[in-house]
């Protein structure tokens, strides 16, 4: 077994010099990074892939969200090992997911007073029915662009046939 303060010091070690948020810092948002997990989805193509979604979105504390065409579900629910007085009671050996937030909250200037980041979003669903009304458009779009797609991927492939032909179907003999 690793003693613990052997894991304090690897966990402590940070191969960058990037600013963590003070414990101020953190009081002053509420601890808002450590109220809820995300996860990555795929992006829906078809209904099938919405139900899962409404499935999600009918869950007290799920939300989804679209950032610059990610998809995420979030679950409103606060880590066990945030204290009584907001600090993280395991700070020096919490896990690198926790580390790697806080570097990227940092990064794009959210840490600390924690502006509303969901604002920010493309797009946002706190309940099933604002999930159902964009759903139709959504889809309808996708088709479209789709549609364009399958007909670029078309006339491309019959581009590199056509240059790869031996005989050049245009030239008289």
């Amino acid at each position: 077994m690793v003693p613990k303060e052997k894991i304090i010091k690897l966990a402590s070690q940070d191969k960058t010099e990037k600013k963590q948020p003070s414990m101020k810092d953190c009081k002053e948002c509420g601890n808002k990074c450590c109220q809820y997990i995300m996860i990555d989805w795929d992006e829906p193509l078809d209904e099938e892939d919405f139900d899962d979604l409404r499935w999600f979105i009918t869950h007290r504390g799920a939300t989804i969200h679209v950032d610059e065409g990610d998809w995420c579900v979030e679950f409103k629910m606060p880590c066990e090992k945030l204290g009584d007085d907001g600090k993280c009671t395991i700070y020096e050996i919490r896990p690198q997911m926790c580390r790697q937030y806080a570097d990227d909250m940092i990064e794009n200037g959210l840490c600390g007073g924690f502006q509303n980041i969901y604002e920010t979003f493309d797009h946002y669903f706190s309940t099933i029915e604002e999930l159902d009304a964009f759903i139709p458009k959504y889809l309808d779009e996708l088709e479209d662009y789709t549609a364009i797609d399958h007909v670029k991927d078309f006339f491309s492939n019959v581009w590199e046939k056509m240059k790869n032909f031996s005989v050049n179907p245009l030239k008289t003999q």
